[in-house]
């Protein structure tokens, strides 16, 4: 039997342990260690033996995965190509007063937003949201070292601290102004468990105020 992961629910795999985000709900979760590894084998599509059925119940049951005679794969984890942190070019790029405004701006809305609305509305809105037009390499290198300089001069403002997530929301939103097509990724790590949020364009990070985002599993990209 092939199965198939439920919709709005993600993982990713770190230090052995499959790690879920579970959008509907708003929360991560782990599985007890010999279920984890029933599920880890159905994603690797592994023979299940005749004990494991046991774990493959709890898994239907907690709807953590469904059958599906029409699945052609198994659930998969969440894979991005490995990020780095470049330099922009011009990374001394002066933004315009209206490109500062909108960063602040933008850091406000996002802080707003995610306390009325669940993070699930929030990505599903972003990611329907309607793609910009072509700009020329030059022109998006320019731009990423404007707004990278325009959220460094609202640290003032806005201190990073643990706001990772409205500020990763709020640089999206206005690379996105700009005519960018960044990634907004969540990514987590255990013992003990950390979530953390950063914006990349491709596998260059543009955006991380921790600078750990290399230390995270990636779990979700919108």
């Amino acid at each position: 039997m092939v199965y198939r992961l439920r919709q709005d629910l993600f993982f990713c795999v770190t230090n052995g342990r499959a790690v879920f985000l579970d959008l509907k709900a708003d929360r991560y979760f782990c599985l007890p260690r010999v279920i984890d590894a029933v599920f880890q084998s159905i994603c690797a599509g592994q023979e299940l033996t005749v004990a494991d059925q046991e774990s493959v119940k709890v898994l239907l049951k907690r709807d953590i995965i469904s059958e599906d005679p029409l699945a052609t794969s198994p659930p998969a984890p969440m894979v991005i190509e490995r990020a780095e942190f470049e330099p922009a070019l011009g990374s001394h790029s002066r933004p315009s007063a209206l490109m500062l405004a909108r960063a602040i701006s933008a850091q406000l809305t996002s802080a707003v937003a995610l306390r009325t609305r669940s993070f699930a509305s929030i990505s599903q809105s972003i990611a329907t949201r309607k793609r910009q037009q072509d700009i020329t390499t030059l022109e998006v290198e320019l731009r990423y070292a404007q707004i990278i300089e325009a959220f460094a001069k609202t640290t003032l403002l806005f201190r990073p601290g643990d706001r990772c997530l409205p500020r990763s929301l709020a640089f999206f939103s206005v690379c996105r102004a700009y005519g960018l097509e960044p990634t907004l990724i969540i990514g987590v790590r255990i013992n003990p468990f950390v979530a953390h949020c950063w914006v990349q364009n491709g596998t260059r990070i543009v955006h991380d105020d921790s600078g750990e985002a290399t230390l995270f599993a990636p779990i979700l990209a919108v």
